[in-house]
Protein backbone atom coordinates (compact mmCIF):
# COMPACT_ATOMS: atom_id res chain seq x y z
CA UNK A 1 0.00 0.00 0.00
CA UNK A 2 1.45 3.30 -0.87
CA UNK A 3 1.55 6.51 1.20
CA UNK A 4 -0.04 9.68 0.29
CA UNK A 5 0.65 12.43 2.09
CA UNK A 6 -1.66 15.58 1.67
CA UNK A 7 -0.84 19.03 3.01
CA UNK A 8 -3.92 21.50 3.28
CA UNK A 9 -3.01 24.73 4.88
CA UNK A 10 -5.33 27.37 5.83
CA UNK A 11 -5.34 30.53 7.86
CA UNK A 12 -8.41 31.74 9.36
CA UNK A 13 -7.59 34.61 11.17
CA UNK A 14 -10.35 34.17 13.75
CA UNK A 15 -9.42 35.05 17.30
CA UNK A 16 -8.41 31.96 19.83
CA UNK A 17 -11.42 31.83 21.78
CA UNK A 18 -13.24 30.46 19.02
CA UNK A 19 -10.22 28.06 17.35
CA UNK A 20 -11.52 24.43 18.98
CA UNK A 21 -15.02 25.06 17.13
CA UNK A 22 -13.71 26.07 14.07
CA UNK A 23 -11.01 22.96 13.92
CA UNK A 24 -14.59 20.79 14.59
CA UNK A 25 -16.08 22.62 11.90
CA UNK A 26 -13.17 21.41 9.31
CA UNK A 27 -12.77 18.77 10.37
CA UNK A 28 -16.31 17.36 9.92
CA UNK A 29 -16.37 18.90 6.72
CA UNK A 30 -13.73 16.41 5.95
CA UNK A 31 -15.86 14.03 7.31
CA UNK A 32 -18.69 15.32 5.02
CA UNK A 33 -16.70 14.78 1.94
CA UNK A 34 -16.27 10.94 2.82
CA UNK A 35 -19.92 10.24 3.19
CA UNK A 36 -21.54 12.95 0.68
CA UNK A 37 -21.04 14.59 -2.77
CA UNK A 38 -20.89 17.80 -3.17
CA UNK A 39 -24.11 19.89 -4.08
CA UNK A 40 -23.75 21.38 -7.64
CA UNK A 41 -24.84 24.86 -6.08
CA UNK A 42 -21.76 24.39 -3.62
CA UNK A 43 -19.20 22.76 -6.52
CA UNK A 44 -20.24 25.68 -8.87
CA UNK A 45 -19.39 28.24 -6.37
CA UNK A 46 -16.33 26.87 -5.55
CA UNK A 47 -15.33 26.91 -9.14
CA UNK A 48 -16.80 30.59 -10.09
CA UNK A 49 -14.35 31.45 -7.26
CA UNK A 50 -10.94 29.65 -8.35
CA UNK A 51 -11.74 30.68 -12.06
CA UNK A 52 -12.34 34.03 -10.97
CA UNK A 53 -9.42 34.29 -8.45
CA UNK A 54 -6.88 32.75 -11.00
CA UNK A 55 -6.09 35.84 -12.66
CA UNK A 56 -5.23 37.60 -10.05
CA UNK A 57 -2.52 34.96 -9.09
CA UNK A 58 -0.66 35.65 -12.51
CA UNK A 59 -0.38 39.71 -12.61
CA UNK A 60 2.94 40.05 -12.40
CA UNK A 61 5.95 38.41 -13.66
CA UNK A 62 6.57 37.21 -9.58
CA UNK A 63 3.10 35.49 -9.37
CA UNK A 64 3.63 34.27 -12.74
CA UNK A 65 6.92 32.50 -11.63
CA UNK A 66 5.42 31.50 -8.37
CA UNK A 67 2.94 30.18 -10.34
CA UNK A 68 5.22 28.02 -12.67
CA UNK A 69 7.66 26.55 -9.75
CA UNK A 70 4.72 25.60 -7.85
CA UNK A 71 3.82 23.15 -11.46
CA UNK A 72 7.42 22.04 -11.30
CA UNK A 73 7.37 21.51 -7.33
CA UNK A 74 4.28 19.21 -7.57
CA UNK A 75 5.19 17.36 -10.58
CA UNK A 76 2.61 18.86 -12.55
CA UNK A 77 2.85 20.09 -16.10
CA UNK A 78 3.55 23.66 -16.99
CA UNK A 79 1.38 24.06 -19.75
CA UNK A 80 -1.55 23.08 -18.02
CA UNK A 81 -1.66 26.50 -16.55
CA UNK A 82 -3.58 28.15 -19.50
CA UNK A 83 -5.99 25.20 -19.07
CA UNK A 84 -7.01 26.08 -15.90
CA UNK A 85 -10.30 27.51 -16.30
CA UNK A 86 -11.23 24.48 -18.37
CA UNK A 87 -10.19 21.59 -15.86
CA UNK A 88 -11.84 23.89 -12.88
CA UNK A 89 -14.88 23.54 -14.48
CA UNK A 90 -14.93 19.73 -15.44
CA UNK A 91 -14.79 18.65 -11.98
CA UNK A 92 -17.65 16.91 -10.96
CA UNK A 93 -19.29 16.51 -8.00
CA UNK A 94 -18.61 12.71 -8.36
CA UNK A 95 -14.77 13.36 -8.57
CA UNK A 96 -14.55 15.53 -5.74
CA UNK A 97 -16.13 12.68 -3.40
CA UNK A 98 -13.73 10.23 -5.10
CA UNK A 99 -10.38 12.19 -4.59
CA UNK A 100 -11.48 13.09 -1.01
CA UNK A 101 -11.97 9.51 -0.28
CA UNK A 102 -8.88 8.78 -1.78
CA UNK A 103 -6.69 11.64 -0.28
CA UNK A 104 -8.45 13.02 3.17
CA UNK A 105 -8.38 10.79 5.38
CA UNK A 106 -10.06 12.62 8.74
CA UNK A 107 -8.99 9.71 11.11
CA UNK A 108 -5.52 10.24 10.35
CA UNK A 109 -5.00 13.99 10.43
CA UNK A 110 -1.95 15.75 11.67
CA UNK A 111 -3.08 19.06 12.67
CA UNK A 112 -1.04 21.59 13.53
CA UNK A 113 -2.03 25.06 15.27
CA UNK A 114 -0.12 28.14 15.89
CA UNK A 115 -1.10 31.02 18.16
CA UNK A 116 -1.42 31.30 21.95
CA UNK A 117 -1.98 27.84 22.82
CA UNK A 118 -3.14 28.85 26.51
CA UNK A 119 -6.30 30.72 25.19
CA UNK A 120 -7.75 27.39 22.39
CA UNK A 121 -5.85 23.73 24.57
CA UNK A 122 -8.44 23.60 26.80
CA UNK A 123 -11.31 23.69 24.63
CA UNK A 124 -9.85 21.08 22.15
CA UNK A 125 -10.80 17.91 24.45
CA UNK A 126 -14.56 19.71 24.47
CA UNK A 127 -14.61 19.09 20.66
CA UNK A 128 -13.67 16.05 20.02
CA UNK A 129 -9.84 16.67 20.13
CA UNK A 130 -8.32 14.34 23.14
CA UNK A 131 -4.96 13.49 21.70
CA UNK A 132 -2.41 16.03 20.72
CA UNK A 133 0.88 17.06 21.83
CA UNK A 134 1.71 20.97 23.04
CA UNK A 135 4.72 22.57 21.75
CA UNK A 136 6.51 25.80 23.50
CA UNK A 137 8.35 28.05 21.05
CA UNK A 138 10.36 30.72 20.77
Amino acid sequence: MSIHRVAVIGGDGIGPAVTAEALRVVVDEFSRLQRERVYDEELRSAQDYMVGHFPLTIEVPDQIATQVLNQLFYELPVDDLPKYRERVLRVTPDEVQRVARWFIRPDRLSIVLVGNADAFVKDLKGVGFGDFVEEQGA
